[in-house]
């Protein structure tokens, strides 16, 4: 978790008891070569930071291309976000290329730091891939 601290803290500082607060929205996850986080047609529950490892996130056009939209490394935030933050079925894939660990989080949990923290809603905001790369399929 204190990677997610030094991440946390390349935009803003935080309290011990702050950090105590924040982290405590976030899970561990070790993930497997080849293992999928995202599915097309799954019920997108999460996004992920990435601590290690190598991500691609894709989708798969109608003549049966696969376009991909990014690939993932240490410090990038990930998911399917359209589906995401509309709470609606996946129309991407996240499959991981180099095994290793991402912290994840819900959306209830976003917005609820994002509620109670002004230094959260700040860092979310900024490191939002949203914000970044507005890619919709919709």
């Amino acid at each position: 978790m204190e990677r997610l601290r030094k991440h946390i803290e390349e935009i803003t500082t935080i309290s011990d008891d702050e950090f105590e607060y924040i982290k405590t929205f976030f899970a561990l996850k070790r993930v497997r070569k080849n293992q999928y986080l995202i599915h097309e047609g799954d019920e997108v529950k999460y996004e992920y930071l990435v601590l290690s490892g190598i991500y691609k996130v894709f989708y798969v056009d109608e003549q049966g291309k696969e376009c991909i939209v990014q690939f993932a490394q240490k410090n990038w935030w990930m998911s399917d976000y359209g589906a995401f933050f509309k709470q609606k079925q996946a129309t991407m894939f996240i499959d991981c290329m180099a095994e290793g660990e991402v912290l994840f989080s819900t959306l209830d949990a976003r917005e609820k730091l994002s509620a109670e923290l002004h230094k959260m809603e700040h860092f979310l905001e900024l490191n939002s891939p949203m914000a970044m790369w507005p890619y919709s399929k919709d």
